[in-house]
C-alpha cells in the first residue's frame, strides 16, 4: 500500500483526503477478506476497532428504526454517541459531539 508523503501536498487537509482515497481504493481492491482484516489490524488499535464496530452496528440498528435508548442499551453507547451516529447517517460523515460543540462555539464568536 502506498500513501504519498505530506510534503507533496499544499496542505495537510489535502494530503489526508488523498491518503483516505488511496486507503479506501486499496481496501476495495483487496483480494480477500483476510487481507482487509490484516490491513485494518495493522492500522487500528483494539479500542479503535471496537469503536468502529459499535458505530457500524448502531448505524444499522438506527436504520431499522430502533430508538436511541434501545441502541444505547444493546451496544453500551451513550445517547450522545447514538445521536452523533444518527447525524452521521444523514450528513455522510461521523463527527463527535465534542467536535460539533467546538464548531458551535467558534460560530458564536
Amino acid at each position: 500500500m502506498f500513501i504519498p508523503p505530506p510534503s507533496e501536498f499544499k496542505s495537510r487537509r489535502e494530503w489526508e483526503a488523498r491518503a483516505w482515497q488511496m486507503l479506501v481504493r486499496n481496501l476495495a481492491a483487496s483480494s480477500s477478506a483476510k487481507n482487509v482484516e490484516q490491513i485494518l489490524a495493522a492500522l487500528l488499535t483494539a479500542n479503535e476497532r471496537k469503536q468502529m464496530i459499535r458505530r457500524a452496528a448502531a448505524g444499522l440498528l438506527l436504520l431499522q428504526d430502533k430508538s436511541y435508548r434501545e441502541v444505547g442499551r444493546e451496544l453500551w453507547l451513550s445517547p450522545t454517541v447514538v445521536s452523533a451516529i444518527r447525524q452521521s447517517l444523514s450528513e455522510g460523515h461521523y463527527e463527535s459531539s465534542y467536535a460539533r460543540k467546538r464548531k458551535m462555539k467558534k460560530k458564536k464568536k
